[in-house]
This record gives structure tokens, C-alpha cells and sequence, in this order.
């Protein structure tokens, strides 16, 4: 009922090039520069390359542990694979709704890799910048928005979005907590 009231009720043709860019892994490059800038700005440099790292690293585990574990175990189709579904499929750039299908045949739903990686990286940076407020919110703004329109696209079920959300949240603060023990204590002083 809650994939329905998203992909089909609260959809809207003026609502879905933003959707579309909200899932695109591209989009995101001028964001991911502003962090790796503020990670270095008036910090050692050791320091801020510590920070890129745990980011590199936070990707890497949240992508591989939903998309290499996660999804091969539960192997729950995606909505648009069930035809009960009627699942609504916005247009894509040029069109390619076959090609968005097609690709996706052999991989699962369960859970989110784009949620779960957003989820990781947002908090994460939040917490390497010791962000509180409005700043943390609006990271944490932006991975939910990635996190909607994955469901709002058609590809998965809430559920799969809420449960990414959590694991990427679980390896951020594993990582920060990490990060906190092993390297700040270096840099103190």
C-alpha cells in the first residue's frame, strides 16, 4: 500500500526528472567534492585524507555488503517485476525505460544499496564534521531523498529503503566509532 501511494499516488510528471536525478549516482559528484574540500579546509592533511578514506570505505562496505550479501540471500524481486504491482516506471533520459528494466532483471531488491550507501556516507560525513542542527538534518535530507526515490522510481518497496537506511546508518557510526578510537587520538594536542 505504501509503494503504491508513493510510485503511483503521490507521483507527478513534473516530479520525475528530480526523481531521476535524485537516483543518479552522477548528480551527487558536486556534493561529494564539497565534503572531501571541507574535510581537508583548515585540518592537517593526514587528517582529512583519514576522512576521504572512511568515506571510500563506508561506500565500499555498504555496496558490497547489500549487493553481495544481503540481496543474494533474501533475493526479494523489485515492484516493477511484479505485474500486480502495476508498477509506474518514469521516463528516464532519452527514454531508456527498457534498458532500466533490463538491467535490473537479476538483481534484487532487498535491501537498498543506493539507501544504505547515501545512509553510510551522509551520517558519516555529518559525524566527521561534527555537524549538529540544520547542517547534519540537511545531509541527512539528502540521503532520504535518494532513499524516496528509489521507491517513487518503481525500484523498490519502502521496506527495502528503510532497512538500506539502517545499515548504512549501522556502518557509519561502526566506522566513526573507529575512526574516534584509532585516529583522532593522533591528531589530539
Amino acid at each position: 500500500t505504501l509503494f503504491k501511494l508513493i510510485n503511483q499516488t503521490l507521483s507527478a510528471g513534473w516530479l520525475d526528472g528530480f526523481m531521476v536525478f535524485c537516483s543518479s549516482k552522477l548528480g551527487w559528484l558536486p556534493l561529494y567534492a564539497l565534503l572531501i574540500f571541507l574535510f581537508f579546509f583548515k585540518q592537517p592533511w593526514k587528517l582529512g585524507l583519514s576522512r576521504v578514506l572512511l568515506m571510500v570505505a563506508a561506500f565500499g562496505i555498504s555496496d558490497s555488503f547489500t549487493s553481495k550479501v544481503m540481496k543474494p540471500y533474501f533475493k526479494r524481486q523489485r515492484p516493477y517485476m511484479l505485474e500486480s504491482n502495476h508498477a509506474r516506471l518514469p521516463e528516464t533520459p532519452h527514454d531508456k525505460r527498457t534498458q532500466f528494466i533490463d538491467d535490473n532483471r537479476a538483481n534484487y531488491g532487498f535491501v537498498s544499496s543506493h539507501a544504505s550507501n547515501f545512509f553510510a556516507i551522509m551520517l558519516l560525513a555529518a559525524l566527521l564534521l561534527d555537524y549538529k542542527g540544520y547542517k547534519k538534518l540537511l545531509l541527512l535530507v539528502i540521503a532520504f531523498l535518494v532513499a524516496y526515490s528509489r521507491v517513487y522510481l518503481g525500484k523498490h518497496y519502502p521496506l527495502d529503503v528503510f532497512c538500506g537506511g539502517l545499515v548504512g546508518c549501522g556502518i557509519a557510526a561502526g566506522l566513526f566509532a573507529i575512526y574516534q578510537r584509532l585516529v583522532l587520538p593522533r591528531f589530539a594536542g
